[in-house]
Order: C-alpha cells, then sequence, then structure tokens
C-alpha cells in the first residue's frame, strides 16, 4: 500500500515538472523568436542606409634607432671575392710539393691531407697544368694528378 502511495506522488511530481518545462520551453522560443526578428529587422535597417567605409589606417614605418633607414638587403646569393694571383701561385707552389711526394690522388683526396676544399683547390691546379708542372690522368672526380719532371 506505501509503495502504491509514492509511485502516485513521483508520478504526480512527474507531471508537474513536465507542465513546468513545457511552459519554460514555450516561452524561450517566443523571447527567441522575437530577439531574432529584431535583429533582422535592425540588419535590413542597416542594408538599406548602404554599406559604410571602412576606415584604414595607414601603416607608419617603425623608427630606427640610428635614425637612418637600413642599407637595402642583397639580391641573390652573396658574391665571394676571387683569390688573388698571389694566393693562387703560393697555394699552387705547397700544392705542387704535394703532388710531387703523393702521386696519383684525386682533387678530394688531397683537399683531405691538406685541409682545403675542393673548390680551394681548383684555382692552382688549374694553374699548375696550365704552367705544364703538373699532368691529369681521368676525368671528373676520377681525375687524379702527377708531378711532370722536369
Amino acid at each position: 500500500m506505501n509503495a502504491n502511495i509514492i509511485e502516485s506522488a513521483v508520478k504526480s511530481a512527474v507531471r508537474v515538472i513536465e507542465s513546468e518545462l513545457v511552459k519554460l520551453a514555450h516561452t524561450v522560443a517566443i523571447e527567441t523568436e522575437e530577439s531574432v526578428r529584431a535583429q533582422v529587422r535592425m540588419g535590413l535597417a542597416n542594408f538599406m542606409d548602404g554599406p559604410k567605409p571602412l576606415k584604414v589606417a595607414k601603416a607608419k614605418p617603425a623608427p630606427h634607432a640610428n635614425g637612418l633607414k637600413p642599407a637595402p638587403k642583397p639580391k641573390g646569393k652573396p658574391k665571394l671575392k676571387p683569390a688573388s694571383k698571389d694566393d693562387v701561385t703560393a697555394l699552387a707552389a705547397k700544392l705542387f710539393a704535394h703532388i710531387n711526394a703523393n702521386p696519383d690522388q684525386n682533387a678530394e683526396a688531397i683537399a683531405k691531407e691538406t685541409e682545403l676544399t675542393t673548390a680551394d683547390l681548383k684555382a692552382p691546379i688549374k694553374l699548375l697544368l696550365k704552367e705544364k708542372k703538373i699532368k691529369a690522368h681521368g676525368a671528373a672526380r676520377g681525375t687524379r694528378y702527377q708531378a711532370i719532371a722536369g
């Protein structure tokens, strides 16, 4: 018997809560509809007035610490200064001594032993070949150099 009374009371409370929720949902729907209609009316009014021009501020250049403009940035790769003829001649003399002491080495092996780069060796090798102090055998990376007895 107590169970029936409790069950009946719970069902009654659930119906009251359900009724209140329906009323609340209805009120929220009406308020939302009114808010949307007001926003649409405002939007149409603004639309009828036409678009408003945007004001854009012009950017000012940043002030420089010393008051001078910075130098323009260089375009492209930086260019290295070519070695002087005296530098090439001095390096060629050292290179000739190395090739004379170590015949049949390629440029990579020479560069490794002399702690230079293969790019550093190009001009002195070219000079030694032109002066016919060394001779080359092979092609490309396989080129080996020998001193010419003379």
